[in-house]
């Protein structure tokens, strides 16, 4: 039997066929419905078109995949490091990532992506101290913008003690109609 090549088959296609593909692929993988074998050369192909010269490409495949439950660790690890048209969509969204992970990954990736992150709809405590931990002031002022991130009494203390001196970070975290009343004293 002829090992896949996944390569081949996107070879000559042009920048909207391959588009279509990244689409496809992607929504296949979002499914769970694929058996063991066809689940193996989706992923096989959608790695290959992480690896797409073309931006739209990659941009279409992360966003096919952004829902997927289950993905390769290394073809989630590429599209969070893409360039930010590509990550941040995928970021903002993708459940795939343990809050370990988190950590670990806001090291790595752009102050833009940072910014998608901390817009997600779903926020953990543990996130949040993360991004505060490691972001600059445009990416706190979005955390404290985004309504998912939980006010807690740590969050605000580690947002008050790294942004000591960011006027602009301090209002807007006044500003929250959930802040607990010692954080709101302070």
């Amino acid at each position: 039997m002829q090992s896949l090549n996944p390569d081949r088959l996107i070879e000559g296609k042009d920048e909207d066929a391959r588009v279509k593909i990244a689409s496809r692929i992607g929504e296949h993988l979002s499914a769970d419905k694929l058996s063991e074998s066809d689940r193996r050369a989706a992923e096989l192909l959608a790695r290959a078109i992480a690896d797409d010269a073309i931006e739209r490409v990659r941009r279409a495949l992360a966003s096919a995949l952004m829902h997927a439950k289950a993905l390769p660790r290394d073809l989630v690890l590429k599209l969070a490091h893409d360039v930010d048209s590509v990550c941040c969509p995928f970021l903002a969204v993708t459940e795939v990532f343990s809050d370990s992970d988190w950590q670990h990954l806001l090291l790595t990736i752009s102050l833009g992506a940072r910014a998608a992150v901390a817009a997600r709809s779903q926020m953990s405590e543990s996130l949040a101290l993360s991004l505060v931990n490691v972001s600059d002031s445009v990416v706190a002022e979005t955390l404290i913008d985004n309504p998912a991130t939980p006010m807690t009494e740590t969050v605000c203390l580690a947002l008050m003690a790294r942004y000591v001196s960011e006027i602009g970070v301090l209002d807007k975290l006044a500003l929250r109609d959930d802040l607990i009343r010692k954080i709101a004293i302070k």
